[in-house]
C-alpha cells in the first residue's frame, strides 16, 4: 500500500553519450564535474542539515553530536573549497571554449562574492589542515600552548565507533587563520568566526548549483545539448524522506 509512503516528485533526464560527443573534451569534462560536484555537496549538506540540533540537556550526548557535526561541516567545506579550485582551473582554460568563457563571465559576480567573503579565509584553512589534510605542525603549536589545568574528556565504547574524544575536537579545529585558541579570542570573536564560516558554507553551496544550471544552459543555447525529459514519482519507505527537523543519530545499537 502507498497511502502512508512519501513521495518524491522528479524531472527524469536522461541522454545518450553519443549526444555530447560534439562537445570539445573541455566541455563534456565541466559538464561532468559539475554534476559530480552536485552530488557530493547535496548528499553531504542533506546529512549536515539532521546533524545541526543543539538542544540536547545531556552534556555527553552534546558533546558527541557537536564531533558529529563539525567532521561533517569540515568535510562539506573541503568539498567546496575543491569546486573554487575547480572552477579556477576552468577560468585558466576558458580561451579554448566560448561556452565556458560566456558561462563564466555570467558568474563572475557570484563567484568574486564567494572568494571575498570572510568565511574563504576559514574555509582554505580548514581544507588545508583539518577536513582533506592534517598539519602536524598547526597541531604541535597548538599543544603547546594549552592551559596545564584544562580538562581534556574523551569517552571509550565497546562498540568502537561510538568512542568520541571532544578535547581533541576542541585542540585541533580551529578555523581563524591566525590559529588563537578560544581564550585567546576578543568576546564575541568566536561566534563571528563560526557564523561567517557557515555563510559561507551556505553561499558556495548555492552557488555550485547556479554554476551547473549556467553551464547547462550556456550548452543548450549554443551546442544544441538537448536532454530527454519525462515527470516521475516514486513511493518511498517512510525512513527514506524525513522532515527538515530530522536529528541524525550519534550512537550506533552495535557495529559489526
Amino acid at each position: 500500500m502507498s497511502e502512508n509512503k512519501p513521495i518524491q516528485h522528479y524531472g527524469a533526464h536522461w541522454f545518450r553519450w553519443k549526444d555530447i560527443e560534439h562537445l570539445s573534451n573541455l566541455e563534456r569534462t565541466a559538464f561532468v564535474a559539475a554534476c559530480f560536484c552536485v552530488n557530493e555537496v547535496n548528499a553531504l549538506r542533506r546529512i549536515t542539515l539532521f546533524s545541526m540540533s543543539i538542544d540536547e540537556e545531556c552534556k555527553l550526548v552534546k558533546d558527541a553530536e557537536m564531533v558529529q557535526r563539525q567532521v561533517l561541516l569540515r568535510v562539506l567545506t573541503g568539498k567546496l573549497f575543491e569546486f573554487l579550485e575547480l572552477y579556477k582551473g576552468l577560468s585558466g582554460r576558458k580561451s579554448e571554449s566560448k561556452v565556458i568563457s560566456d558561462a563564466l563571465s555570467r558568474l563572475n559576480v557570484a563567484h568574486s562574492t564567494c572568494v571575498r567573503h570572510p568565511g574563504y579565509k576559514y574555509a582554505k584553512k580548514i581544507r588545508n589542515s583539518q577536513a582533506h589534510h592534517y598539519d602536524l605542525r598547526a597541531i604541535e603549536q597548538t599543544a603547546s600552548r594549552v592551559e596545564k589545568d584544562a580538562r581534556c574528556e574523551f569517552f571509550l565504547a565497546t562498540e568502537g565507533p561510538n568512542s568520541f574524544f571532544p578535547f581533541a575536537e576542541h585542540l585541533v579545529f580551529n578555523p581563524d587563520p591566525k590559529g588563537r585558541l578560544d581564550d585567546e579570542l576578543e568576546d564575541g570573536e568566536a561566534d563571528a568566526i563560526i557564523g561567517q564560516w557557515i555563510e559561507w558554507i551556505n553561499l558556495v553551496s548555492e552557488f555550485v548549483h547556479t554554476f551547473l544550471d549556467t553551464l547547462v544552459e550556456e550548452l543548450m543555447s549554443k551546442r544544441r545539448v538537448d536532454f530527454n525529459a519525462r515527470r516521475r514519482l516514486e513511493f518511498l519507505s517512510p525512513q527514506m524522506k524525513v522532515a527538515t527537523d530530522f536529528r541524525l543519530p550519534v550512537f550506533v545499537r552495535a557495529f559489526s
